[in-house]
This record gives structure tokens, sequence and C-alpha cells, in this order.
């Protein structure tokens, strides 16, 4: 028996509509968590940090080439989970056609909204993980920072799949929820339900977060403490 429209709707969206805003987001983060203890905190412990801030490169060059690599792990890293989408939708394949019902078009303004949506984003989480990295003494102390912070950014992640289902979701409150405000955008262009307010706002979140902790990392680098080590 086929369905109306109005039985999808309120059946609500598949399996994969809710599971990737999710995904992207959270391997935007994860993207960068196993490196960025390296980037930092593991050259303290191995001695490196020294050779590296006498260099001729000022220490703000220093942080925002280390910012740029990390960005750009975590931004490939999570896009690895909407190239997937892209390619199941291409190929349209019978066992795989059932997950992308709700998937009608992934025309240039979906994809464009996730995209812009998701840069920052990036940004955000590139400079709190550098961050936590600063903070840390060593590379074990980074790790253990870094797994609490990461349940900070699981929350708002893994509420972003229910709160579809409900009135909060049209709620002005989610839009400037960091995390939570770009989970929703991602799947409300997924929907073909792109809001340009709600991006507008949520870039805007999101790059406000990502120019406070990069500042957070200059003033860790630019402070003797930053060589401390155990």
């Amino acid at each position: 028996e086929s369905k109306t429209p109005e039985s999808k709707k309120r059946e609500g969206p598949n399996t994969l509509v809710q599971l990737l805003p999710y995904l992207i987001v959270i391997w935007a983060f994860y993207g960068g968590f196993s490196t960025v203890a390296d980037m930092v905190a593991g050259e303290k412990e191995r001695g490196t940090m020294e050779t590296l801030l006498i260099s001729p490169a000022h220490r703000t060059q220093i942080v925002l080439g280390k910012f740029l690599a990390l960005s750009l792990v975590c931004l490939i890293s999570s896009l690895m989970s909407f190239v997937g989408l892209v390619l199941v939708r291409v190929l349209d394949l019978p066992i795989t056609r059932s997950l992308i019902q709700d998937l009608h078009v992934l025309d240039f303004s979906t994809i464009l909204s996730i995209f812009i949506v998701l840069v920052p984003l990036v940004l955000f989480f590139a400079g709190m993980l550098l961050a936590v990295s600063a903070l840390a003494r060593n590379m074990r102390e980074a790790q253990t920072y870094l797994t609490l912070v990461s349940f900070v950014v699981l929350m708002p992640a893994m509420f972003s799949q229910f709160i579809g289902f409900t009135d909060f979701g049209k709620e002005n409150w989610v839009k400037f929820t960091p995390i939570l405000n770009t989970a929703m955008s991602i799947r409300n262009s997924l929907q073909e339900r792109v809001d340009w307010a709600a991006v507008g706002v949520t870039v805007l979140v999101s790059l406000v977060l990502a120019v406070v902790v990069l500042r957070l990392v200059v003033v860790l680098f630019s402070r003797e403490e930053i060589l401390t080590r155990v």
C-alpha cells in the first residue's frame, strides 16, 4: 500500500535522516580527537615545544597553523558521512533505496546549507580541542580532559535525534544552542526545509565561539606555562 505524504509526515523521517546529522556533528569533533593530544600536549611531553617556540614564526602563527590543520582534519572526517550519503543517493541501489526514501533531492541549496553550518562548527571544535590540549601537561592528562569534553558535545548532538519529533524543534532557543543548532539545521536541510534565518544564527553562534576559543589558545601559547610538562 502506497503511503501518502501526510502519512509519511506522521511517521516522521526515516532512520538515516535522524542519524546522519548526529554522525556529521560527532565526526566533526572526533575527527580531531585522537590527533590534537599529540599536537600540543604531546610536544610538551617530548620536549619539542621549546624548539617550536624559539623558531622565527610568531606564536600566533604557530597557533593558526595548528588550528587550520586540525580544522581540515575535522572537516574531512565529518564530510565522509555526507559523501557516503551522496554516493548512496547517486547509486540508488535497491538495497539502499528504503534508506533514502526521505531524501528526494540533494540539490545545491541543501548541500550549501549543510556546508555553511558545518564549517564554523568545525572551527569551534578545532579551537576547543586545541585549548584542552594546551591546558594539559601531558598526553594522558589531555586525553582525560578530552573525554570529559566529549560528553558536552555528545549530549546536544544526541538530543537533536529526538527533538525533531517535538514542538521544541521550532523554538527559537534551539537556534542559539551550540552544536544542537547545527545538527537541527542539517536535519532540516536533509528534509528539504532549509531555514536560512536559522542557518544564519547558527553560523554566527559557532563563529563567535570559534573566535573565543581560538583567542584562548593564543593567550595560552603566549605564556611560558605552555612549556610546562610532567
